[in-house]
């Protein structure tokens, strides 16, 4: 089982944690170590250190809903009973792409994922049954975990893909179409966890990075927490994604991700 060292750090501004000091939503900002998806938390070094505020856990969408309709939330339920003897937060990063030889999403939805040239398996974000489907396991998690004192909220992953002009043409795809769909599932998602937080793992959009502003533009309701999945301002691609933490550091709370590489 691979352990990921990587940590997120909630950043709050002043605006945003006095909004939050009235509402009830859970605030506990700091580090956050990262684990894949069948890592056990009993395994974590270290795990009493008074930094480290949480777990961030992957878990494959089709884990969690085993069938339409079906959720099968065990694993989360297993690994809040550990975080909260320990005194940790949980944070549930669902995960509706794979890197691996296996896709992340149920066998129903498999239409609404394609296996892209690197040999892993990207979703149909844009689609509007993939953002139905998304918010029911949402809701699902939310129902059942947002009053729950350790669970932080839940995560999505990073916005961008493996996309082919290919691609592009075979899934009707269209930068706005994404655009709205991050939308409809950002809004959705915090909407179905009125105590918890959404991280929104952003690092561009396939054709139109702008559009990124525009989400974040878009969200209010200081519940959802904006960041990224690396810390490497020198990569080309990604400078623009950095420059935005800068332009909504009174208007969101922001996080950042650190992976093996960063």
């Amino acid at each position: 089982m691979l352990f990921l060292a990587a940590v997120i750090c909630c950043c709050s501004s002043s605006e945003v944690e006095k909004k939050k000091e009235k509402s009830n939503i859970k605030n506990n900002p700091g580090h956050y170590v990262a684990v894949s998806p069948h890592f056990n938390l009993s395994e974590i070094k270290h795990i009493g250190e008074p930094a480290l505020k949480g777990v961030n856990k992957r878990y494959f969408w089709r884990t969690l809903e085993t069938s339409k309709n079906e959720y099968d939330l065990s694993w989360i339920e297993e690994d809040l009973e550990f975080c909260s003897k320990n005194n940790k937060q949980l944070v549930v990063f669902l995960c509706d792409r794979s890197f691996w030889i296996k896709g992340a999403m149920p066998t129903y939805l498999k239409e609404y994922e394609w296996k892209n040239e690197g040999g892993g398996f990207c979703p149909i974000r844009w689609h509007p049954e993939f953002v139905n489907r998304f918010l029911a396991i949402g809701r699902a998690i939310g129902d059942r975990f947002d009053a729950h004192p350790n669970f932080e909220g839940i995560a999505i992953q990073e916005t961008a893909l493996d996309l082919t002009e290919e691609d592009v043409l075979r899934y009707d795809y269209s930068p706005d179409k994404y655009r709205d769909a991050l939308i409809s599932t950002l809004n959705g998602l915090q909407n179905a966890m009125p105590q918890s937080h959404v991280f929104w793992y952003q690092n561009g959009l396939h054709d139109n990075s702008r559009h990124l502003r525009q989400i974040a533009d878009s969200l209010s309701g200081g519940k959802i927490v904006m960041g990224g999945p690396d810390i490497l301002p020198y990569r080309r691609w990604l400078r623009h994604t950095y420059k935005i933490y800068k332009e909504y550091k009174n208007e969101l709370t922001l996080f950042c991700s650190a992976q093996d590489d960063s």
